[in-house]
């Protein structure tokens, strides 16, 4: 079983050449044992837009581009000689500010022929990425990118990425349930969504549509996974001084929003048929921004979150989870 260290250090050689560096955050947890079966490599929000003056992935400099690029490249050369995962946390496309109006019914061509990302979305098709979806890429319930038509099933609302670790883009938890109803109320139908939709089977208003609930949760649930919801403010995130439970050995934990929320929606996932008896030792989210790691529970079992930060503005982070040990890094 590949460690922590060998995972890191084999990844930042692959980096070297291009003159580019891994530097730990500081966000980081350890586990009892080795938890993590094969390294797992996840990109969060990126938000390409079209690579003019508003693209908040670029922010005026076109070099971040070949840095994004160049940490893809890193991955696919990584898992061409060591069984690992990848997958990317949500908003890799940011189709509000390109679109303009409803996402759902946005033409990628924009993002998708910008010569500046070209490069990215080449290796992104190499790598057969798989993608969450998230709130500011919500058309790809609809229709994915046209160099992954071929593959709807690497763009869903979660995944699993092994036997013990869920991946959300975490939006879920943002928008308020309908009035008189409680998250936990409405949270099995968006694990619903999450557990079993698969684009290009149907659309999502078709498949919300078909949920035997009452009309004002299935607007939630419209709402929920396209609604036009900035991500959240999560820059002051309390520290949990409560020393974690075992099999959590140790971390720079805080007390992030909505955790408990997600990882309800973790259970409901689990509970499905489909996901055969997995259960989440690390659940890996996006959409803050804000690199961090929490732990909680389902039932009496400790599960550790960890938000993976993101690429926008002057951000680059990656996480990388192996052995006993999950962690964000700047790349620099």
């Amino acid at each position: 079983m590949t460690t922590f260290d060998q995972a890191l250090s084999s990844f930042r050689a692959l980096l070297e050449p291009d003159g580019i560096a891994v530097q730990p955050t500081g966000v980081a947890a350890k586990v009892v044992g080795p938890r993590f079966s094969e390294p797992i490599f996840a990109v969060p929000d990126v938000h390409l837009c079209d690579g003019k003056g508003g693209d908040i992935f670029l922010k005026g400099n076109p070099g971040k581009a070949g840095k994004l690029a160049a940490t893809l490249r890193a991955i696919y050369r990584y898992r061409n000689n060591h069984t690992s995962r990848a997958i990317q946390l949500g908003d890799w496309f940011d189709i509000w500010r390109v679109c303009g109006k409803d996402p759902m019914n946005m033409a990628f061509g924009a993002i998708e022929n910008a010569a500046v990302f070209t490069e990215i979305l080449d290796w992104d098709s190499a790598l057969g990425l798989p993608h969450v979806i998230g709130n500011h890429d919500a058309a790809f319930l609809n229709a994915i990118p046209n160099r992954r038509a071929a593959q709807p099933n690497f763009f869903r609302p979660g995944f699993w990425v092994g036997n013990n670790v869920y991946a959300l883009h975490g939006h879920q938890t943002t928008v308020s349930p309908p009035a008189g109803k409680t998250f936990d109320q409405v949270v099995v139908h968006a694990a619903t969504v999450l557990g079993q939709f698969v684009p290009g089977a149907t659309w999502i208003q078709q498949f919300i549509d078909q949920q035997h609930v009452a009309e004002d949760v299935k607007q939630w649930l419209k709402e929920t996974f396209t609604g036009q919801h900035e991500d959240v403010d999560a820059n002051h995130r309390a520290k949990n001084p409560t020393a974690p439970p075992d099999p959590i050995l140790s971390g720079d934990f805080v007390v992030r929003e909505n955790q408990q929320q997600l990882l309800s929606l973790v259970a409901q996932v689990e509970a499905f048929p489909a996901s055969n008896g997995r259960a989440a030792d690390l659940v890996l989210v996006a959409h803050s921004h804000v690199p961090c790691v929490s732990w909680s529970r389902i039932g009496t079992r400790p599960v550790v979150i960890a938000d993976a930060g993101a690429w926008t503005y002057d951000k680059a982070h990656l996480l990388i989870a192996a052995g006993d040990t999950v962690a964000v890094f700047n790349i620099v």
